[in-house]
């Protein structure tokens, strides 16, 4: 994208473009995980290494 908006001054378009297709990448497979394991993480396995 950089070679098709090349003005120094529309910068910020591409950062915005990239952070939310960054976030819309995390959401997805956030998503796919959750659908697949039931679970974003490891609670037992957090609270042994925390509280031991």
């Amino acid at each position: 994208m950089g070679l098709i908006i090349s003005n120094p001054q529309d910068f910020w378009k591409l950062a915005v473009m990239s952070f939310v297709s960054v976030t819309m990448a995390t959401g997805i497979y956030t998503l796919h995980v959750y659908k697949l394991r039931k679970h974003f993480i490891h609670l037992k396995k957090l609270n042994s290494y925390w509280f031991t």
